[in-house]
């Protein structure tokens, strides 16, 4: 998606929506008018300085991975955080941009990086890094349980492109914290867990959902919990979150 796209985005109320996304979408955000970028610091990270000017002009800087890509090059051990640095990353920035100051630069953009929440930030720990293995040992485990069972898939990653991350009817504040989904690899054994969502006014302006996990008399896993307010109030919003918890 290009600037005009996203701006278009913006007012008709069209946003990124998502538990979580895969890297290729994270990396193809445009950097400069990041949506979920801390904007008050990153104006003051853009304003017209020759370091600035130098990442748009010579480094061809766009994406949020072409920021991460750049960054990437001057992490050599090697590297001195000088003007005078000889290290390759400098050398490469030096020969193959023209560039006269590369630390200047590499810590600009890597600035600029650290503005990103951890759900945009692709130097971290995502979901699409382990759900695929878990999905699959979840599988097996499954299998050898018996046929009839159905697997409840954890995978949270929205995938594709960047336009598949965007959402209509949109409302609400953001939530750019990460989940960890993952799963104990432990022995995995056959365990019979009650789970039931409900919701009063269910379907009206006042409505209030809870969701509920029963594993067992007293046992510690017995959850009750209100909905966030920031899910929507229904049945099977209850029931989802209820799976989701017992998992």
């Amino acid at each position: 998606m290009n600037a005009f796209e996203l701006r278009t985005c913006e007012k008709y109320n069209l946003r990124p929506e998502g538990i979580a996304f895969s890297r290729d979408i994270v990396r193809s955000m445009p950097m400069w008018f990041h949506r979920e970028i801390d904007e008050p610091k990153a104006r003051k990270l853009a304003r017209v300085s020759k370091v600035v000017t130098c990442l748009r002009e010579k480094h061809l800087l766009r994406t949020v991975g072409d920021f991460e890509n750049f960054v990437s090059n001057f992490n050599a051990p090697g590297h001195l955080e000088r003007a005078s640095c000889k290290c390759g990353g400098c050398g490469w920035a030096k020969q193959s941009a023209g560039c006269t100051h590369p630390d200047a630069c590499a810590k600009r953009a890597r600035a600029f990086l650290d503005l990103l929440p951890p759900k945009w930030d692709p130097r971290g720990l995502h979901p699409a890094d382990y759900e695929e293995r878990d999905h699959q040992i979840l599988e097996a485990a499954r299998t050898n349980l018996g046929d009839d069972l159905i697997l409840f898939d954890r995978r949270v990653t929205v995938k594709g492109t960047v336009a598949d991350a965007y959402r209509v009817f949109t409302e609400g504040e953001v939530c750019n914290d990460l989940p960890d989904v993952r799963i104990e690899l432990s022995d995995i054994e056959a365990v019979t867990v009650a789970t039931d969502g409900s919701c009063l006014n269910n379907g009206q302006a006042d409505a209030k959902a809870g969701a509920g996990v029963f594993f067992g008399i007293d046992h510690p896993r017995n959850r009750s919990v209100r909905l966030s307010p920031y899910l929507a109030q229904s049945n099977q919003t209850g029931e989802a979150v209820a799976t989701l918890l017992a998992t």
